[in-house]
């Protein structure tokens, strides 16, 4: 049984009080701390909350604080080896359930459908669920061995993300000659620096392979 722990704050609790809580949670060897994701609360609304007695969600009609924000606050401050192991783990745990289920052939599968309709129908059909998505993340797996073209050897390649719709986001990872690279596009009206963007997931990924050199060197080494 793995136990976590829910806690909510708003803009009465200041940062201590947030960290201090985080770091309980990881002295008594809790599994994971949540926060909600109820930013904004409505001041008046007809439906009654059934969890309470008066009908009315409890705590400040303002809302609780942005969660990214917040959990991302809390790693700084509070011990990474623990979060970021267990975040390796937790992504190799989703993907090999991804590559080991229908999920990719029906998904391909679909896609093959909607690109033998009318272009009228297809168009319509990726906008509407382009729409529904803030960006892509792919992780294309490349070469790993140097390659040439002409003659003349090709030093490294960068991927961007094919998008539709209103999408203001895609990342590719793409892996060639045992390095990364982290092709990033974006709406200019949304996010104009995309650079900056890039360079945070070039850090986290940095950090990500120093905890992966860490756990598997340890006796108890989990990763291979």
């Amino acid at each position: 049984m793995k136990i976590g722990v829910v806690s909510g704050f708003d803009g009465r609790q200041p940062p201590e009080f947030i960290v201090g809580a985080a770091r309980i949670v990881e002295e008594r060897k809790l599994h994971s701390f949540f926060v909600p994701e109820h930013v904004l609360f409505f001041r008046e609304y007809a439906s009654r909350y059934p969890y309470s007695g008066d009908g009315r969600i409890p705590g400040e009609p303002d809302g609780t604080l942005e969660p990214f924000t917040a959990l991302a606050y809390i790693a700084a401050h509070t011990p990474r080896e623990k979060w970021d192991i267990d975040l390796i783990d937790e992504i190799h745990r989703r993907t090999t359930r991804l590559k080991n289920s229908a999920e990719p052939m029906v998904a391909f599968g679909f896609q093959r459908v909607v690109a033998e309709t009318p272009s009228t129908v297809s168009r319509h059909v990726t906008d509407y669920f382009a729409g529904k998505t803030i960006g892509q993340l792919t992780n294309v797996p490349g070469p790993r061995v140097a390659l040439t073209m002409a003659g003349a050897p090709v030093r490294s390649i960068l991927g961007w993300v094919p998008t539709s719709g209103d999408q203001p986001l895609g990342v590719c990872l793409f892996s060639y000659d045992g390095a990364v690279t982290v092709g990033v596009s974006t709406d200019a009206r949304m996010i104009p620096d995309p650079l900056l963007f890039a360079e945070l997931v070039e850090r986290h990924l940095a950090e990500l392979a120093r905890i992966d050199d860490v756990a598997t060197e340890g006796p108890n080494a989990t990763f291979r």
